[in-house]
């Protein structure tokens, strides 16, 4: 079993082209030695929590990928937003009421929240 460590980080830079860069990185820890893997993402027009997610989905994935058994996964994020929905247990929450909030509403980037979801539940945490 391992333990699996995934960061997100916005850049404080923003390209001439106004497009914003965010990087992920995922550190898995086995018997042996750890593992690291890491990546970019570059885009336009999205709001700092919607790129902390698509971040996130791509390291669960990357995570997923390595077809490691993990016995816990632990995440890290510069974005409050994302990081209160973890701490409060909102996706479980969120994915009884059909991705909507306390108020009924859809939840902003409700699909990549699902995608989210579901990488965690496939990796089994």
């Amino acid at each position: 079993m391992a333990r699996v460590n995934v960061m997100t980080a916005l850049s404080d830079i923003t390209t001439f082209a106004g497009k914003k860069v965010g990087m992920w990185k995922i550190e898995i820890i086995n018997d042996s030695f750890p593992v690291e893997e890491e990546g970019f993402l570059v885009r336009e027009n999205i709001t700092g929590r919607e790129l902390t997610l698509q971040l996130l989905a791509n390291a669960l994935y990357k995570a997923k990928k390595s077809e490691i058994e993990f016995d816990s996964i632990e995440m890290y994020f510069d974005f409050e937003g994302v990081t209160s929905a973890f701490q409060k247990g909102w996706l479980d929450k969120w994915a009884v009421q059909d991705w909507k909030n306390a108020k009924g509403k859809e939840i902003p980037y409700k699909d990549t929240w699902m995608l989210i979801y579901n990488l965690l539940e496939q990796i089994g945490k």
